[in-house]
């Protein structure tokens, strides 16, 4: 069920941001997306908005941790016999060179590492 947040998240619950990749596991749905949640959260990042039913969540770092402040959009789904992981990176400010962590491609690199750490992959 999707908790009570801010309504600017909620469209990220509907549609990924343009910036975005997909990683196939064969880890049951619903155990990766407790999984990638829980390590979210073990390495700093503050869920924004999330929706178990969907199994979607939306996530970033603390501001005052110095790191990238953008928002990191994660969808597990179904695939067959395998479960998709749909992953994106949406900016905190207009444009990706306002935060401070360099190049939006290495973003979506760390989401995915972090995906991989969470599910034992790496």
């Amino acid at each position: 069920m999707a908790q009570r947040q801010p309504a600017r998240y909620k469209r990220f619950l509907i549609d990924m941001p343009w910036l975005r990749n997909g990683l196939a596991v064969f880890t049951p749905p619903s155990q990766a997306y407790e999984r990638i949640a829980e390590h979210l959260q073990s390495c700093g990042f503050r869920i924004m908005i999330r929706d178990d039913r969907l199994m979607r969540l939306c996530a970033n770092r603390e501001p005052d941790r110095g790191e990238c402040s953008c928002l990191h959009v994660i969808w597990v789904q179904r695939s067959g016999y395998c479960t998709y992981i749909r992953y994106g990176i949406e900016p905190k400010h207009a444009l990706f060179w306002f935060c401070g962590s360099g190049d939006h491609l290495a973003k979506l690199k760390i989401c995915k590492g972090l995906i991989q750490g969470a599910l034992e992959l790496q």
